[in-house]
């Protein structure tokens, strides 16, 4: 069983590199015992121009290749710059997603002070 699952993760990184590289890099990070699966996102993803967009297209291919729904539970910025993601993947039975919110910090310039945004 363990080297299907390994087998099907690989066969989904293939898939998505033969689509998106090098501008979308996905690696293996590891699971969970009840089938959560992380990987980190990289490469030259614009993040206004949908960054969302390629765990998505992830997300579809591991359901393919797993042969059951797979939906993003989990995504979180892995450095300062927002070029890498950390993104756990959980069978749609398993778990529920958690947006991660992105904090800005933004001055108001008639009133001179910092006022933080949550998106």
């Amino acid at each position: 069983m363990e080297k299907d699952v390994n087998e099907r993760i690989q066969r989904a990184i293939e898939v998505f590199h033969e689509r998106y590289y090098p501008e979308g890099v996905v690696e293996y990070l590891g699971r969970s015992a009840d089938g959560k699966l992380a990987f980190e996102f990289s490469g030259h993803m614009c993040l206004t121009c949908g960054v969302e967009d390629y765990f998505e297209d992830f997300r579809a291919i591991l359901s393919k290749e797993f042969e059951r729904e797979f939906k993003i539970q989990k995504k979180m910025p892995a450095d300062d710059e927002n070029t890498v993601w950390i993104v756990v993947y959980t069978p749609s039975e398993v778990g529920t997603e958690e947006n991660y919110k992105m904090k800005y910090l933004v001055i108001d310039p008639e009133k001179d002070e910092e006022i933080e945004v949550e998106v």
